[in-house]
């Protein structure tokens, strides 16, 4: 697998103010693992707008090389929910049944997404998009 060298975010458009000052925290997580979660898909990434659907959010680019790999990992719901529809014969070619048992390279591989465990500094992030309420892609003008 060739690995991607931007991963996306996107949060609502109320936070985007700190994001650019502190950058991504893992601590401001919602998710039971304090993570930042990221996806190789800005489609995908974008597509968690949809949670909030009367919020305007922002699309994050972050580069991979910018990122500690230590900190890297599997993204412990989405992949769990793959590996589940996978079924028995995936476990018994990979050896992972769990979210936990896999690699972050597999969950990015297989999902499509990976969870970062520490903060992603500023100067790895940049703005891509803002998304209305409508879920309307527009660029984002001056940043």
């Amino acid at each position: 697998m060739t690995l991607p060298c931007t991963l996306y975010h996107c949060t609502t458009v109320e936070a985007l103010e700190s994001i650019l000052s502190e950058g991504l925290l893992p601590s401001k997580s919602q998710s039971s693992l304090r993570a930042v979660f990221l996806s190789d898909c800005r489609h995908l990434a974008s597509g968690y707008a949809g949670q909030q659907p009367d919020v305007e959010h922002v699309l994050f680019a972050v580069e991979l090389a910018a990122l500690d790999p230590a900190l890297l990992g599997p993204d412990n719901c989405e992949l769990q929910d793959w590996l589940d529809d996978q079924g028995d014969e995936h476990a018994a070619l990979t050896g992972v049944n769990h979210w936990s048992q896999a690699s972050w390279q597999q969950s990015l591989e297989w999902c499509n997404q990976v969870a970062y465990a520490g903060v992603i500094p500023v100067s790895a992030i940049s703005v891509v998009e803002s998304l209305d309420p409508v879920h309307t892609l527009s660029p984002v003008m001056g940043m």
